[in-house]
């Protein structure tokens, strides 16, 4: 029986190839959902270049209708995987946080070591010292403009084809990302140093995207090109 599982697995599988898009054009359409099936056929004739302005700019405002309309159902799949997804993983870790503790916690006994955390000073118990510094140090990433960067998408020729997240995010939700969505671009605007950047070009998904952007300089071609 053909369902929207199957049809996906062909777009995936060919994620290059305008047929089975269109294919799956047919069906929506026959199932009832016209509005997905507008936008795929015409985010297709719009990347397949069109020569009239006028039939470009109505086909563009046809677009931007069903995307404001429709946008957020059609991805609501895809952003509930990725939320469970950061349930399963947890709170933010701190990596340096034991380390960094231990250097406060020894300054205690070592006047000479500046220590701004007038609790540490005292003869506090030292899980009291623990759960004040881990809260203080969680507090001040998550106030971090890209701590809470939500991942966004770009739908091209029907599907979210491109996505803006943080290194961390992709490496964390790539699995997720590719199996129920064609990506085909990632925008990367973090630091170098944020974690996970490093990390990013050693990964095998790379491989399954034909651009990367990191922080507005594009490696490999646009798909707006």
């Amino acid at each position: 029986m053909l369902d929207r599982v199957t049809f996906l697995a062909a777009v995936l599988e060919r994620p290059d190839d305008d047929a089975p898009r269109l294919v799956y054009a047919d069906w929506l359409e026959e199932q009832g959902d016209a509005p997905r099936a507008q936008l795929i056929r015409i985010q297709i004739e719009l990347a397949r270049g069109v020569e009239d302005p006028d039939r470009a700019g109505e086909l563009r405002r046809m677009e931007k209708q069903l995307l404001r309309h429709h946008a957020d159902e059609w991805l609501m799949p895809l952003n509930e995987r990725i939320d469970a997804r950061r349930r399963q993983i947890g709170p933010l870790r701190l990596p340096e946080f034991e380390r960094m503790f231990d250097l406060l916690f020894s300054s205690r006994s070592n006047p000479s070591l500046l220590n701004p955390f007038p609790l540490f000073q005292t003869g506090a118990d030292t899980e009291q010292m623990r759960a004040f510094f881990a809260s203080f140090f969680s507090d001040a990433l998550h106030q971090h403009p890209f701590a809470q960067m939500a991942l966004r998408f770009s739908f091209r020729r029907g599907f979210p084809e491109v996505a803006a997240l943080l290194a961390a995010d992709f490496l964390q939700f790539a699995d997720v990302l590719f199996e129920l969505a064609p990506l085909r671009e990632i925008h990367v605007q973090e630091s170098p140093f944020r974690p996970g950047f490093i990390q990013l070009f050693s990964s095998p998904w790379l491989e399954k995207l034909s651009g990367l952007e990191l922080r507005g300089e594009l490696i490999g071609p646009s798909l707006d090109a």
